[in-house]
């Protein structure tokens, strides 16, 4: 009877295979897209977020992390507009969920926080 040898599969196998699973799963990975926009009544107002220039309203623009913004309005013949807003992240952006999501699920996902305001108009002051 003829005996069947195994044969042995060399450890740099094992570890090829597994650099190739954790390739795939990243490259499959999705992630989130974080976007806050600013709209005012009437329209055409300086956007400035924590001292940096955004852009005139209606705009919208990325963020990488949740908190508290400055939200500071400009336009001309108006008061100008200060307000402090938390932004909170979603459920799926918590702890331990957020690595499910970004790591597992290969599909991109938006976060928006969309602001309106409306600007009061500046009143003129007759000294007579």
């Amino acid at each position: 009877m003829a005996q069947i040898r195994k044969r042995k599969i060399p450890i740099i196998s094992y570890v090829a295979l597994y650099a190739v699973a954790i390739v795939a799963i990243f490259s499959m990975q999705g992630c989130v897209k974080r976007v806050v926009a600013i709209d005012t009544s009437p329209q055409g107002a300086d956007v400035i977020v924590l001292g940096e220039n955004k852009g005139v309203t209606p705009c919208a623009f990325e963020f990488k992390n949740y908190g508290t913004y400055q939200i500071r309005l400009v336009k001309e013949g108006y008061e100008e507009l200060i307000s402090n807003e938390s932004i909170r992240p979603p459920l799926y952006q918590l702890f331990p969920l957020d690595l499910i999501f970004e790591l597992l699920v290969p599909k991109d996902l938006e976060d928006s926080h969309t602001f309106v305001y409306q600007l009061t108009p500046k009143v003129k002051i007759d000294e007579d």
